[in-house]
């Protein structure tokens, strides 16, 4: 395997790390001001918007690179990680936007989960050459 390819699937795995470990500081912190406010923590709910806003488009970088990078299917793994990252960018802006200085406290780990996520989409446009698949003779 090429070193760009090497490189876009290395940028694609640590943004699913990234995205991991972004979704259990959010979910611990959300735990620890329920408890401080001495309310419920609605652990179904907290998990479906984790899910949704962060690991699902997270997942689809981390799925796109491999196609891309491994396989060497460029249509299925470039469109997959194009969508991952725009949402990425997309729900950490609408957060940012939104949330006003109050977000502040963890943009550090969700901008660096957007950036990990368009430097695997940079790369993997930047990625040319034949597909490394084994033909069969």
């Amino acid at each position: 395997m090429s070193f760009p390819r090497t490189f876009e699937l290395v940028s694609g795995l640590a943004t699913g790390l990234l995205g991991i470990i972004v979704a259990l500081t959010l979910l611990k912190d959300d735990l620890d001001t329920t408890r401080r406010l001495e309310l419920e923590f609605s652990l179904f709910q907290e998990l479906a918007l984790v899910l949704i806003f962060f690991m699902a488009p997270t997942l689809l970088v981390v799925i796109g690179s491999y196609f891309h990078a491994v396989l060497g299917d460029s249509g299925r793994g470039r469109v997959m990680i194009f969508v991952g990252s725009s949402l990425l960018t997309v729900f950490f802006l609408l957060f940012e936007i939104n949330a006003g200085y109050a977000a502040m406290y963890r943009i550090g780990l969700r901008s660096w989960l957007v950036v990990l996520a368009l430097v695997t989409l940079v790369t993997s446009f930047a990625v040319r050459g034949k597909s490394h698949r084994k033909s069969d003779a």
